[in-house]
């Protein structure tokens, strides 16, 4: 007769399914189609036709099937199966096998997995669309290098795994899985048993500025994990105290954790003693390892303007203290600008840009009066909130107000030309002050027209027409008309008298 197992005239699907020792007297040892026919995922093996018929698992006679993607027991093309037109058997599902990872230490272990998952172009089919029957046996084996286990599975959803532990040798081991008549290998290379090796580590070794907060971060070249002498350390290189902590490891990752915040500008060591580590085989560190880092610190004041102890500074100065890193004020932001000897408060504002902080008075500070600055600790923090460890200090001292050294014509002079330039002359260099009353009178108290020009500290004033003969007259400044180029204005009037010749 015609079709082992199916004899269609219409129209037919069949997937998930076995065909297994089948035999027709004539044609189609498994199916006979004179229809359409649909025929994907499934076992076709051992079917067969007389001898002296067609030797088919499939036949097809004025119909179609689609006999696609199905495991006829082998890797090989399946067209011996077929016999009549309009069949596509290709591609037809390969067995295949992987090792994952492909190389272990001596002693590690490798997943194996044999799949009727491909087909013979490669292609990957997820078995969520259609997959051979569950159930289908297959033995894995491996040589002399290692062992698998279990040697027999069967395989759901179209695979079935095996593990494979490497033995005490190194070398290329070949695993083998065979289902029905078909085997196929898959290499496991087995390395030689090295210890873990640390390829980087956060901080890095010798690194400065570190967070407080900071996890120590250990990363391996292979997977770890602790060993059966977790010796770790961690501890302040100077003083020996040790710091607490608590460890995770993820794969290739040691996380070291400090139970509370690490100590401003320190100095830690980490010791990872032998053993205390091993990768995933028990092989452990072969020597103890050890890194250092340390910690950020406070910050630094690193100039200040005006400097320490600076004198005739001016009276409008705004102070800068610069820092050796950013900064900003602290949540006790107690900043002291004061007299020296009488401790009087200056009322003042601040400013930060950066790493500067400005100290601007509200209002100009004392002539030839010292002061104080204080910052007090943490008043000023760096970015990450570490700040002053103790008081800051510095002082300064402001202008003096200028002094007159000398007058031309000098006090009292007599004779003095009618178209003389008074010059006055200062202990240091002037300007003219925000009140320039300046007097120039006769002795009738007449005032003289006249301007005024300063040449570094000396004042000249030039009267706009010439003096009058034999008269007397009178220069007064008057208090802060001149003052010096800090601000520091005349403290009371000053003046001077000359008289004119008379010929």
């Amino acid at each position: 007769g015609y079709g082992g197992a199916i004899y269609n005239d219409g129209t037919l699907t069949v997937d998930n399914s076995t065909f297994t020792n089948n035999h027709a007297a004539l044609e189609g040892g498994a199916i006979y189609n004179s229809g359409t026919a649909v025929v994907n995922f499934n076992r076709i093996i051992g079917n067969s036709t007389n001898p002296s018929g067609s030797t088919n698992a499939i036949s097809n006679n004025y119909g179609t099937v689609d006999a696609r993607y199905n495991w006829w027991g082998s890797n090989t093309n399946p067209s011996a199966n077929i016999s009549g037109s309009d069949v596509s058997y290709d591609p037809w599902i390969v067995l295949t096998v992987t090792a994952n990872p492909t190389a272990i230490n001596i002693g590690g272990k490798s997943n194996i997995t044999a799949d009727l998952l491909h087909d013979s172009n490669g292609v990957y089919h997820d078995p969520v669309d259609g997959h051979v029957p569950d159930g289908i046996v297959v033995n894995f084996a491996s040589d002399a290098l290692g062992t698998v286990n279990p040697l027999t599975g069967t395989m759901i959803n179209g695979e079935a795994s095996s593990i494979f532990t490497a033995g005490l040798n190194p070398g290329i081991s070949t695993i083998t899985s065979t289902v029905d008549a078909e085997s196929v290998n898959t290499d496991v290379t087995i390395n030689s048993a090295a210890p873990p090796v640390v390829t980087s580590t956060s901080p890095v070794n010798n690194a400065v500025d570190v967070d407080l907060n900071k996890v120590i971060e250990i990363v391996f070249d292979k997977n770890i994990q602790l060993g059966m002498n977790p010796w770790i350390e961690l501890y302040e290189t100077g003083t020996g105290n040790t710091k607490t902590f608590t460890t995770n490891i993820l794969d290739n990752v040691l996380s070291i954790t400090p139970t509370s915040l690490l100590a401003l500008g320190t100095q830690y060591s980490v010791i990872l003693h032998s053993n205390s580590i091993t990768d995933m085989g028990g092989i452990g560190l072969a020597a103890p390892y050890t890194t250092r880092f340390t910690t950020e610190a406070a910050p630094v004041v690193t100039s200040t303007s005006p400097v320490y102890n600076a004198f005739n500074v001016a009276l409008n100065k705004v102070i800068q203290i610069t820092f050796d890193k950013a900064i900003q004020l602290g949540t006790n932001p107690w900043i002291e600008l004061k007299t020296s000897n009488s401790g009087t408060i200056v009322p003042y504002t601040t400013n930060i840009i950066g790493n500067v902080l400005s100290i601007t008075p509200n209002s100009l500070l004392n002539a030839g009066t010292k002061y104080t600055v204080i910052l007090h600790s943490n008043s000023i923090t760096d970015m990450q909130g570490n700040g002053l460890n103790t008081p800051y200090t510095t002082i300064f001292t402001t202008t003096l107000p200028p002094v007159v050294t000398s007058t031309s014509p000098m006090n009292n002079e007599v004779n003095v030309a009618v178209n003389k330039v008074i010059q006055i002359n200062f202990s240091k260099a002037i300007q003219l002050g925000t009140n320039s009353w300046i007097e120039l009178k006769n002795q009738y108290g007449q005032i003289k027209p006249y301007t005024t020009s300063i040449n570094g500290n000396t004042l000249n004033i030039t009267a706009n027409a010439a003096f009058a003969r034999g008269t007397t007259y009178t220069v007064i400044l008057h208090s802060n008309s001149v003052t010096s180029t800090g601000g520091a204005g005349l403290t009371t009037p000053y003046t001077t008298k000359f008289t004119t010749t008379t010929t």
